[in-house]
This record gives structure tokens, C-alpha cells and sequence, in this order.
């Protein structure tokens, strides 16, 4: 199927984009979180749907390559914020940027129409995904 060929495609330039920028998946999801505003281990835990040991080594891993700080919490000096770094921010900057330009290459010699009519046909794959899926779940 088409669609699995290009997820795939999109699957490889992701995985040499990370090895480029040195991160993981794990950490770009992350640092989009940390991008918006400083969070605590448990925040982190409740929006990742991650388990509290498994996120603790992650960001335990990125501070140790400079991605991410801890940070004392001002009134109260039990709990820690987990804060972007300089090179943390700079890196998922670098990843936005260059996935903006792998897209736009893709869509380069497209006609509007061409892009329009593309978006509809997904909407109606979404919509069609998801009408099975409540099926199924209902």
C-alpha cells in the first residue's frame, strides 16, 4: 500500500535526522513539551503518559548531553523543574526546521489544487480511521 511506502519513507528521513542532530525520538517529543513552558517530573508523567522511572532516566540522559536543566522550584525546594537548555532548544529548532524543509521539497512541484485535493482525500481517511475505530471500541 502507498501509504505505507510513505510512511516508511518519512520513517528513514526522521531516523537519519535524528542521528544527525544526536537524539532520539524520545527526546525531541520531550523537548517540545519543555519548549512551551518549564515542567515537573510529575507534569511531564500526566502529558507523556509516560511512567515516572522510564521519563526520569530520559531527561536524566538529556541533561547529562546539556538538552535539558533541572531547576529548583522557587516555592518549594523538594520539587524540580525540568528546564530547555540553549543547545536543547537549538537542536529542536534545527529538527522543526528541517522537517519544514523535507515537506516542502516533497511539495515543491505540486499544484495548489493538487495539495487541496490531497488534503481532502486524508481528512476522509481520518475521518474513515476513526468511524472503525469507535466501532470497534463501542
Amino acid at each position: 500500500m502507498a501509504l505505507k511506502q510513505f510512511q516508511q519513507v518519512q520513517y528513514n528521513f526522521e531516523q537519519q535526522l535524528y542521528q544527525k542532530l544526536t537524539l532520539r525520538q524520545a527526546d525531541i517529543k520531550l523537548l517540545m513539551y519543555l519548549n512551551s513552558s518549564d515542567q515537573t517530573l510529575l507534569e511531564l508523567c500526566r502529558q507523556t503518559n509516560l511512567d515516572m522511572s522510564t521519563l526520569s532516566r530520559q531527561l536524566k540522559a538529556m541533561a547529562q548531553r546539556d538538552l535539558v536543566i533541572k531547576q529548583a522550584v522557587q516555592n518549594d525546594r523538594r520539587k524540580r523543574r525540568f528546564v530547555i537548555t540553549k543547545l536543547g532548544r537549538s537542536k529542536l529548532n534545527d529538527f522543526k526546521s528541517a522537517m519544514q524543509d523535507y515537506e516542502q521539497a516533497i511539495f515543491a512541484n505540486w499544484s495548489a489544487e493538487e495539495k487541496q485535493l490531497l488534503k481532502v482525500l486524508l481528512n476522509r481517511l481520518i475521518t474513515s480511521s476513526e468511524r472503525l475505530l469507535t466501532k470497534k471500541g463501542g
